[in-house]
């Protein structure tokens, strides 16, 4: 296991979490907002895509201790934002940043804490 590789990948989720909370709490956005605000559809898609890129780049040690966290949707993610953009359910995106993303990012704390 590449252990300095994966806190860096843990440090870099957590920071694009924080930046998608950021863009929600600054810019007061509620789903209806959101949905209908094209400028905080991209902040966010791109958060959620580079989620899913880095998180493709865990050790396969790091996977395979780490498996209740949904890694393979999580990077599936990634590939449905960049390959199929004008299909992308922004309710999808908005459950997504303001569900799973803030878990994700509680998940990668209490990993790091541990490496």
């Amino acid at each position: 296991m590449n252990m300095n590789r994966d806190k860096v990948i843990l440090k870099k989720i957590i920071d694009y979490a924080d930046d998608i909370e950021g863009f929600i709490s600054d810019d007061k956005l509620s789903k209806e907002l959101f949905v209908n605000d094209v400028k905080s559809q991209y902040a966010i898609n791109m958060c959620v895509l580079q989620i899913g890129e880095i998180a493709n780049k865990f050790s396969a040690e790091f996977i395979l201790k780490h498996t209740y966290i949904p890694w393979k949707k999580i990077i599936s993610l990634r590939h449905k934002v960049v390959h199929s953009y004008y299909k992308i359910n922004m309710d999808e995106i908005w459950d997504i940043a303001t569900n799973h993303i803030p878990e994700l990012k509680q998940e990668c704390k209490k990993i790091l804490k541990t490496l």
